[in-house]
């Protein structure tokens, strides 16, 4: 097992070739990787090490921070992103921005008017249409290409 790898453009010996040390030479890590393929670019023990700590790991930063955003929202609703709760006339404002533009009363009779007589697409279908769509799930039809 290898503690150290050359790079092949000083003949340094590394642990792992990275950004800094690529920064020396001048170029990335992929134009490294480009250049010689098939080179290591971290030592063998240091991969190793790294899995070992990663083994069996179920705790990411994903879900911590996942975790912390629905502690937070929980715990008050009404707090703003920096932690600060908002004041009547934020939450006010929020309400509104969130319920839509307003519309006038005349135009929502109109709406409701036009709604009036339409039969909708689904009515009547509720279990039809679930075992429709078991039915493709299960069996996709060959003319659909699935």
């Amino acid at each position: 097992m290898s503690d150290s790898i050359k790079c092949l453009i000083c003949g340094k010996t590394v642990k792992t070739i990275n950004h800094m040390h690529m920064k020396k030479h001048g170029i990335s890590v992929a134009e490294y990787a480009s250049r010689f393929p098939g080179c290591e670019l971290t030592a063998q023990s240091v991969s190793e090490k790294r899995s070992k700590a990663l083994l069996g790991r179920e705790i990411t930063w994903k879900s911590k921070i996942s975790a912390a955003v629905k502690e937070s929202w929980e715990s008050n609703r009404f707090q703003g992103r920096t932690g600060i709760p908002l004041s009547s006339e934020s939450k006010k404002a929020l309400s509104i921005k969130l319920m839509g533009h307003p519309v006038a009363d005349d135009t929502r009779i109109k709406i409701g008017q036009i709604g009036l007589g339409r039969i909708p697409w689904n009515k009547g279908r509720g279990m039809e249409l679930l075992e429709e769509r078991i039915a493709l799930q299960n069996n996709p039809s060959p003319s659909l290409g699935v």
